[in-house]
């Protein structure tokens, strides 16, 4: 059997787009928390990559925490909208 590419498919090819709704505002806060929580790591390395042994507990402890809270918050974020759409 040979198998053709979806152009050329018997079956019409039908494309699933994201709908154009604006993102839950838990979701924007997901990311924004995340990413500062990625950039306090990159920091962290930056500055131990530079020699910096003793660095402060709060950059630590934001980066960490921030990171953390981010994932959760995208967690919920994302069970609150499939539970909402099923």
């Amino acid at each position: 059997m040979r198998l053709r590419c979806a152009t050329q498919a018997s079956v019409p090819f039908v494309l699933v787009t994201a709908s154009h709704r604006r993102p839950h505002r838990m979701v924007q806060a997901a990311v924004a928390c995340f990413a500062a929580g990625i950039l306090g790591v990159l920091v962290i390395l930056g500055l131990y990559a530079a020699g910096q042994t003793e660095l402060p507990w709060w950059l630590n402890v934001a980066a960490i925490g921030l990171t953390t809270i981010g994932f959760a918050l995208g967690l919920v974020a994302l069970l609150r909208e499939a539970r909402a759409r099923g």
